[in-house]
């Protein structure tokens, strides 16, 4: 156990729960926005990429016919 929460009394390590809590709840907030943005920029990444190959498709099917 850590050395701080033994020495601190009840109301302290309440205290000290609230703190990682509300740092864990920070953490996961952070990483759901980070997960949201990279979502979207693969969204965009996708509408970049389908239009330019789809035209190439048909350059190539053409000039086999």
């Amino acid at each position: 156990m850590n050395s701080c929460l033994l020495k601190c009394t009840d109301t302290c390590r309440i205290l000290c729960k609230n703190k990682l809590f509300l740092f864990l709840s920070q953490i996961l907030d952070n990483s759901q926005t980070l997960l949201d943005v990279l979502k979207e920029e693969m969204g965009d990444l996708g509408k970049a990429i389908e239009p330019q190959s789809a035209p190439l498709g048909r350059v190539r099917r053409q000039k086999r016919s």
